[in-house]
């Protein structure tokens, strides 16, 4: 048994929870009141103290019923959690936080039944006494299971993954409840998460999407499933993790799915290693750039996964998507969030041998043209289109100016 806690208004430190000999948090998130919310101040300081993390989502103590409470409780849980470090693939437990009877089983059934459409059965899991943990087992409608000794008249289910044994207890600087995990893994997000970051590139492709879809789910850090494997989830040597899971839940639909699948077949841009879809994968190297059936576990019927490589996976350009307009407001953070005064480019030069700043590569994602890094002809042809004139063989501060729509220099 591996002892922790949870908690909501009144947080331990997490120096106090190690005194205490505390291995693991419960926390709060995504719905209901958000002072009670996991933070990423909170998450930064228990990752460094080695302490695990487990989501739980909770609009309020009998919310858990129907689904558009499923629905909701899911969608915004995954999103919150997703956006503080929660690695792909770990579960969130939804609280029915009430003595539950026969009389709720439709309703709670239908909650669980939603939230599995959004985020799937495999990341869901429920927390209630002995009859809701014994029914949402015998129904199979969760897979994680968190019993509290609350409503459970001194019986303890066989299956439960975490129990709650006390309530109200002070810790240190705070007030908490003791639990104790049954089973090694009880859906903690694992060390693994800890100093990990996004490569800029996909970190680009990321914020485009969502700024097309708002309040869609993006999951970057594998959970320890994807630890155990060889996957472009786990953080490279230097940390650096190269894949994400462009989520089907909220705002981004299956037919956005293939708007994304098709973006990135099309653009056939340097960055990227491969994107699966729907039984589909696309390769850059293997077969390069042709539609072939993937055959692998999991179809990712329900995301989109995409991975970029090593070589370019730094290159912050746009990416060239169908369909989408351009924004003048994402280019002037692409142009002026480094401020490089508009360094002059000219025709021959490329990226890899000019700079590490990927330069070239940002003015082709600005003119929607094959982002490759290479100023050569096409490219020029380009800039002459946008200046209406000329060779296009030189990109100076006018031409920077034309082509991402700015007034000023960068940073000025």
């Amino acid at each position: 048994m591996i002892e922790g806690v949870d908690y909501s208004y009144d947080p331990p430190t997490a120096g106090e929870l190690i005194k205490a000999g505390k291995k693991f948090v419960v926390r709060y998130g995504g719905v209901g009141n958000t002072a009670k919310w996991l933070t990423t101040k909170e998450v930064t300081a228990l990752r460094a103290a080695e302490i695990e993390i487990v989501a739980n989502a909770e609009k309020s103590a009998t919310a858990y019923k129907g689904t558009q409470a499923g629905v909701e409780h899911a969608t915004k849980a995954m999103e919150y959690f997703t956006s503080i470090g929660m690695p792909i693939g770990r579960p969130i437990y939804f609280s029915v936080d009430w003595d539950a009877g026969p009389a709720d089983w439709p309703a709670i059934d239908a909650a669980l039944k939603a939230s599995a459409q959004c985020i799937g059965i495999d990341r869901v899991g429920v927390y209630g006494g002995y009859k809701t943990i014994e029914h949402c087992v015998n129904a199979k409608t969760a897979k994680w299971f968190w019993q509290t000794y609350a409503w459970s008249g001194g019986k303890w289910h066989p299956k439960a993954n975490i129990r709650q044994y006390k309530n109200s207890q002070q810790l240190g600087s705070g007030t908490v409840d003791y639990d104790q995990a049954m089973t090694t893994d009880y859906g903690q997000w694992g060390a693994q998460m800890a100093r990990w970051y996004v490569d800029k590139g996909l970190s680009t492709l990321i914020n485009q999407v969502k700024a097309r879809n708002p309040g869609m789910t993006v999951g970057t850090i594998g959970d320890p499933s994807h630890a155990a494997s060889i996957s472009d989830h786990n953080p490279e040597t230097d940390r650096s993790v190269d894949a994400g899971d462009f989520m089907i839940a909220g705002s981004f639909t299956k037919t956005d799915a293939e708007w994304l699948f098709d973006s990135l077949t099309q653009a056939r841009d340097i960055r990227l290693a491969y994107v699966i879809y729907n039984k589909r994968i696309v390769s850059s190297t293997v077969q390069p750039w042709k539609v072939r059936a993937y055959t692998g576990k999991d179809p990712h019927t329900n995301h989109v996964h995409v991975s970029v490589n090593d070589k370019h996976e730094n290159n912050p350009a746009l990416w060239r998507l169908v369909g989408e307009v351009a924004d003048k407001g994402i280019h002037k953070d692409m142009i002026a969030l480094d401020d490089y005064s508009y360094p002059k480019l000219s025709q021959g030069m490329h990226d890899d041998k000019y700079s590490g700043y990927h330069m070239i590569a940002r003015v082709q994602s600005l003119l929607r043209i094959t982002v490759d890094g290479d100023y050569g002809a096409k490219t020029a042809q380009a800039v002459a289109k946008k200046m209406g004139g000329g060779n296009g063989k030189t990109v100076g501060e006018k031409e920077w100016v034309t082509i991402s729509g700015l007034s000023t220099r960068a940073g000025k």
